[in-house]
This record gives C-alpha cells, structure tokens and sequence, in this order.
C-alpha cells in the first residue's frame, strides 16, 4: 500500500507499508468469541452516538469488527 501526505510547509512525502499477510503462513480465522463481541462493539458505539446518521448507517455496514 502506498500513502502519499502532502503538508502546507514540507513536500509530498511517500510511505510505502509492506503488505504483511501477503505472505502469512497461519491460517487466518474468526476468533470463536467474534459474533458476541461484535455485537456489544456496535452497541457501544451506538450508546455513544459517536456519528451522524449517515455516517452511522456506513458504519453500520462497514463490518467494522471483522
């Protein structure tokens, strides 16, 4: 992944990130507890009422926790 930052008073400047699962050698996978703390994270997130609700419905969607 490339990520170019552009600063009013330095130049562009470039970060190249590895991609580190590229190359993974575990399988990846769910943690087994995953449904449950998804579902209390949304909640959180939502008792909190942290975003509009445009941006609530994308975050709603997003899959956020996975």
């Amino acid at each position: 992944m490339v990520q170019t930052v552009t600063l009013k008073t330095l130049k562009s400047i470039i970060f190249l990130l590895p991609d580190f699962l590229a190359a993974w050698p575990y399988m990846q996978r769910l943690h087994p507890d995953y449904g449950t703390v998804n579902v209390e994270s949304t909640n959180w997130v939502i008792k909190y009422d942290l975003f509009n609700k445009k941006a609530q419905r994308s975050f709603n969607k997003s899959r956020f926790g996975q």
